[in-house]
């Protein structure tokens, strides 16, 4: 069975996808994080990935690393941010972001967020020898590329080779959908056998002449046959920007759809209730209890693949 058929909902399912692998809980785009999703029973979670001076791709989100989730090898909260592109993988491997600053916006958004100090950023080898251990586990990969601030990551073809050379190496190419805000990702990997999904935010990457969307010039409602015609399978708008018109756009052009990001309960249970295939959370354990009362299954379907 394909990932696709996998991770469609026909109205009975719809998947929690663990953000950042559960960002409300855990550090975030740690295997603190990615440990929780397994424990709770989520088998998909939605990572970041930036790449080193020295062409190692590593799980972290922002390409400037931010001085309120980051600390230095001797536990100094970082002055300033770090350019990941700037540091090679062994200086990243030295980071501490098993935490959040006191007293930072970031604390106050998650103030649940427990601390696992001396937690260090992974690379996506690293990612991916853990998710081949557990079979089925679905990852969800977004490359962050900027395609207006062209200095801070590779090229995106090379972004898209380095990452599939480690995804191709752990044998989990067929459980993987690669992600980006920015569609030249997806052209870049158009035919490279995993599935393609494009990310949007009508207010942050969509206008005439937007350079994130490579070369589609068409509105909000046209972005589903935008992403169909460069061989997208799933699209990931932002959850306030999904219609039922738009949705039922995506389906008759054979799209999934996942939604990003939805943390209050009412809106967990108003985007299921919409028919969205996917769910991306910073709370996965709250949304799968939302899901469950609903009478919805929240994994992909078994699968006998890797």
């Amino acid at each position: 069975m394909s990932l696709v058929a996998r991770l469609r909902g026909d109205g009975g399912r719809c998947v929690v996808l663990g953000h950042r692998g559960a960002r409300g809980i855990l550090p975030e785009n740690t295997l603190a994080g990615l440990d929780h999703l397994d424990a709770i029973g989520v088998v998909a979670a939605e990572i970041d990935l930036a790449v080193t001076a020295d062409g190692v791709p590593v799980v972290v989100h922002d390409p400037v690393l931010d001085p309120d989730k980051t600390r230095g090898a001797d536990g100094v909260w970082l002055c300033a941010g770090l350019r990941v592109i700037d540091l090679t993988a062994a200086e990243v491997a030295r980071l501490d972001v098993g935490g959040l600053r006191p007293g930072s916006g970031a604390s106050r958004s998650f103030p649940n967020q427990r601390a696992v100090l001396g937690a260090r950023v992974p690379t996506l080898r690293t990612l991916c020898a853990w998710a081949a251990a557990r079979p089925g586990f679905v990852l969800t990969l977004e490359v962050k590329s900027d395609p207006t601030a062209p200095d801070l990551t590779p090229p995106p073809a090379d972004m898209v080779a380095q990452v599939l050379t480690e995804v191709r190496a752990a044998g989990i190419a067929a459980r993987v959908i690669l992600q980006s805000f920015d569609w030249r990702v997806l052209v870049a990997a158009r035919g490279a056998g995993v599935v393609l999904s494009g990310l949007s935010h009508v207010a942050k990457t969509v206008w005439p002449g937007s350079p994130w969307l490579a070369g589609h010039d068409g509105g909000p409602d046209d972005l589903p046959a935008g992403l169909a015609g460069m061989g997208a399978q799933v699209w990931c708008p932002f959850w306030q920007d999904l219609t039922p018109a738009r949705l039922a756009r995506a389906r008759r052009l054979g799209l999934l759809v996942h939604v990003w990001t939805v943390n209050d309960a009412g809106n967990i249970a108003a985007m299921a209730a919409m028919g969205v295939d996917g769910i991306i959370t910073d709370y996965p354990g709250r949304a799968v209890d939302v899901l469950a009362e609903m009478g919805l299954e929240t994994a992909p379907r078994v699968s006998g693949g890797s």
